[in-house]
């Protein structure tokens, strides 16, 4: 598949509804140990092992972007959460596997 034949398909799909802990709080993704840049999106999983953001690209439409747990840092973005959608605390959630598991990181 090319990357214009994937984009297509990205443009003309919506977001499946997912089955997980869903949130709908306003998050920020970034890597734990590579590049600064951070993906911003509505928390729509949150599992052991994946992070899902729903987003709006303008070029896309509405995108679902899934980010594994291990190497992630997951961030609730101030001041952006929605009204009455609950206000989650990741930190916890955000640390390397073997801290959050009791082991040094």
């Amino acid at each position: 598949m090319t990357q214009d034949e994937a984009l297509t398909i990205a443009r003309n799909s919506q977001p499946a509804a997912l089955d997980g802990d869903t949130t709908g709080d306003r998050v920020a993704v970034t890597a734990d140990d590579f590049g600064t840049e951070k993906t911003v999106g509505t928390l729509a999983r949150l599992t052991a092992d994946e992070i899902t953001l729903h987003r709006h690209d303008p070029a896309l439409g509405d995108i679902a972007v899934h980010f594994p747990r291990i190497g992630y840092r997951i961030q609730r973005e101030q001041g952006a959460m929605e009204p009455g959608l609950g206000g989650g605390d990741y930190s916890a959630l955000s640390r390397p596997a073997a801290a959050a598991a009791g082991g040094r990181p």
